[in-house]
């Protein structure tokens, strides 16, 4: 479950510095989900 990873980074609170890297690791990893 690659969903795990964003969960993981809103509990450190740290979504807002990292979404745009979360998103692009996310996005390689699952190009056909979009958000």
């Amino acid at each position: 479950m690659q969903n795990k990873k964003l969960v993981i980074f809103d509990f450190d609170g740290v979504l807002i510095n990292t979404a745009d890297l979360a998103y692009e690791i996310h996005r390689n990893v699952n190009p056909h989900f979009t958000f």
